[in-house]
């Protein structure tokens, strides 16, 4: 009889224990619940954060690459069209220093310089005119039916009296200039750049320029690239903040 007390004792020994161990397990937790929660959030908002920095730098990046490759193409095209205008003005040189040693006419020594400057081409569809500070169209290779007439207030052929214009803005010998024109390839009127160069000995505007479609075309291209990564990354950005808001939910 006694051992049975003895051991009904030390069962409600072991109960009491574990009654004790579980209210303090169950304190303990109840206690620490706040502190893991603002761990695991205060975890989850920095991998968020890190996640949301690198969305916005690939958008930032894409922008820049974007700004950066616009100026490179226009300085490349700007470069491009100085070398194949000096080309020209050295043409002209040529037939002035003709005319002033006395080996020729002025009128043929213009002559001879128009008639080779209008056969040039270069790249895909590169010509050059010639116009004057008037401005007045001299030589246009493509259409000649601009020749002899005078340009102003013409927005259909607005280079020659923009050229003028930008020449007058400038104490260098060149300018660069943008407009629409017709572009006989694509049989609509396209953004063009051009360059003017000034010929003082004769008071001539030497013209040259290229359309722009091809590099607006890849600037698009890259732009939409760029468009792309950024959504990648606000996907996964969304993804992560789901997963956190369902894991504080279930807390």
């Amino acid at each position: 009889l006694k051992g049975l007390d003895s051991m009904k004792l030390i069962y409600k020994f072991y109960i009491a224990i574990v009654l004790v161990l579980g209210g303090l397990l169950g304190t303990l937790t109840v206690i620490n619940i706040p502190k893991v929660t603002h761990t695991i959030n205060k975890l989850e908002k920095d991998k968020a954060k890190e996640v949301l920095d690198k969305a916005y730098l690939i958008i930032k990046c894409g922008s820049s690459r974007i700004e950066g490759y616009k100026a490179k193409a226009l300085q490349y095209h700007k470069d491009q069209l100085k070398v194949v205008s000096k080309m020209v003005y050295y043409i002209l040189q040529f037939h002035y220093e003709s005319y002033k040693n006395g080996w020729v006419s002025k009128e043929e020594a213009k002559r001879r310089a128009f008639e080779r400057i209008a056969k040039i081409r270069y790249g895909k569809n590169g010509y050059f005119w010639i116009n004057s500070s008037t401005p007045k169209m001299i030589m246009h290779p493509i259409k000649s039916n601009l020749d002899g007439k005078i340009f102003t207030n013409t927005p259909k052929v607005p280079f020659v009296e923009l050229g003028v214009n930008a020449l007058k803005k400038t104490d260098k010998d060149h300018a660069f200039i943008t407009y629409k024109f017709y572009n006989p390839k694509t049989k609509q009127y396209e953004k063009k750049l051009s360059i003017v160069k000034y010929f003082k000995p004769w008071g001539l505007v030497i013209g040259t320029g290229t359309y722009l479609q091809d590099v607006e075309d890849t600037i698009a291209n890259i732009h939409k690239n760029a468009k792309s990564e950024s959504i990648s990354a606000l996907i996964i950005l969304g993804v992560i903040c789901t997963i956190v808001a369902i894991f504080i939910f279930i807390l």
